[in-house]
């Protein structure tokens, strides 16, 4: 196979449809090529190459480095991005993960932070007070839920809320 630079990415390719390296639409590039032969196997979809100096013309297998889609996204957000990691504990459940450092995380899924949102328990009356007292978005900023999850309890418990433009106007009027 004779392989020549792709003019949109900088990758070493050539056209091969029938290859077992070809990708949809019939390139095989060649460091993908070098990584097959070198491990044996086709790459998984999951799979992919990285260039360790990162020149995409230097497709020696000293250079490569066979990672997971998200494994190489990782290193990519780390190196270029200056993405840094760091530990967190579960507010839940109390299991310990690691997340971007740049974000205050407290819970380890999505599922845990739906399940904690569950618990979002106020009595009726108190529920009424508050959103009558100021915009929805507070009163769920206050209760740590969503200004809908704020809106849907309302419903639930047959409270009427103020309407729209409610708050703009008492802010004009006083």
């Amino acid at each position: 196979m004779i392989f020549r630079e792709h003019h949109g990415t900088g990758y070493m390719h050539c056209y091969n449809p029938g290859h077992y390296c070809a990708n949809s639409s019939g390139q095989v590039y060649e460091h993908v090529y070098v990584m097959a032969k070198l491990i044996g196997r086709k790459l998984h979809d999951d799979e992919c190459v990285h260039h360790i100096d990162r020149n995409r013309k230097n497709n020696d297998p000293s250079n490569l480095m066979l990672m997971t889609k998200s494994e190489h996204a990782l290193l990519h957000a780390m190196e270029d991005r200056g993405f840094s990691l760091k530990n967190f504990t579960c507010k839940l459940c109390d299991s310990p993960f690691i997340a971007n450092a740049r974000f205050e995380r407290i819970y380890c899924s999505d599922s845990c932070a739906r399940d904690d949102k569950k618990k979002f328990e106020i009595a009726p009356e108190d529920l009424e007070f508050l959103v009558w007292s100021r915009p929805t978005v507070d009163v769920a900023r206050i209760l740590g839920v969503s200004d809908v999850a704020v809106a849907k309890r309302c419903k639930k418990y047959g409270i009427k809320k103020p309407g729209r433009g409610y708050w703009m106007k008492n802010k004009k009027s006083m």
